[in-house]
């Protein structure tokens, strides 16, 4: 445990011992949600999970709405809150929280292909557990149509990798 409290500490140390100001603030602290999301993902621990989430917030506070990287800010975020939502089989986290961010980090940047694709499956995910969850049907048909769509960036990035070769 020793190795993964170390890894802890120097991440933390990134952010604290840097200007509130400073660029890659965001990065870091983003950097330390997914280290300690992992962390929990080990471990079990909640407090890890619970903290994973905080770091993200606060990553995502420092982004402005039109940031290159908010899209991935919120696709950690909607990671961190989905697996809340698988501990706690809470519905609201999974809605409220959850399918919110992996929308919102879908609709942040349309035009980023491969990433898109990322975002997508993240978000078919969620609206997976919440159909299986609820057995609403619009939550099926969003499902579907978020499906159809991971499906078309498929076939254009796969496109895009043919046209590259030949």
């Amino acid at each position: 445990m020793s190795g993964l409290r170390g890894g802890y500490q120097v991440r933390r140390g990134s952010c604290r011992g840097n200007p509130r100001d400073h660029p890659n603030r965001a990065v870091w602290l983003s950097n330390l949600g997914t280290y300690l999301g992992s962390r929990y993902d080990r471990t079990g621990n909640l407090q890890d999970l619970q903290a994973a989430i905080n770091y993200a917030e606060r990553s995502m506070e420092t982004v402005q709405d039109n940031h290159p990287d908010r899209a991935a800010r919120l696709k950690d975020l909607s990671g961190h809150l989905g697996r809340q939502y698988e501990w706690s089989g809470n519905l609201q986290d999974l809605e409220a929280a959850a399918i919110n961010h992996a929308e919102a980090a879908v609709n942040a940047k349309p035009e980023d292909l491969p990433h898109r694709a990322a975002r997508l499956t993240n978000l078919s995910s969620h609206l997976g557990s919440q159909y299986e969850r609820t057995g609403i049907w619009g939550t099926w048909r969003q499902l579907s149509i978020t499906q159809k769509e991971l499906w078309r960036q498929y076939q254009s990035v796969t496109l895009i990798k043919q046209e590259q070769f030949s």
